[in-house]
């Protein structure tokens, strides 16, 4: 999230008025990225893919289905969805793209200014 907003705020990115978000689709069963998980947790996550999960997608908001997850990544990444002013961060809850406030630590600009000038020295850049 820091990362998003420092780059949403480049001058670069606000030449070329780009669009720069942050996208959690929630857990999202039967994507294989579980693999490195214990054999029992493999099973359980390649079950959980499966409509034996429909009935959880009720009580637990972050299940997703792969097909509404990338249906929705679809649609941000051709800008068929507009984030609302400002909003930098979407996260698919019960199916639904939801536009929450990020954490109090990624609203914090002197904190997103320090990641992003260290991150930038870190890897040669110029901040």
């Amino acid at each position: 999230m820091m990362t998003v907003r420092a780059l949403a705020d480049h001058p670069d990115v606000v030449r070329r008025r780009l669009r720069v978000l942050a996208y959690c689709p929630g857990q999202v069963f039967g994507t294989g990225l579980a693999a490195d998980l214990s054999l029992a947790r493999r099973i359980a996550w390649r079950a959980m893919g499966t409509p034996v999960s429909a009935p959880l997608r009720r009580f637990v908001p972050t299940l997703n289905t792969r097909r509404v997850a990338g249906v929705t990544l679809g649609r941000l990444a051709l800008g068929e969805v507009v984030p609302p002013e400002g909003r930098t961060y979407a996260a698919l809850r019960r199916g639904q793209l939801t536009w929450p406030d990020a954490s109090e630590l990624a609203r914090d600009d002197r904190a997103v200014t320090t990641l992003w000038q260290d991150s930038a020295a870190l890897v040669g850049l110029d901040p």
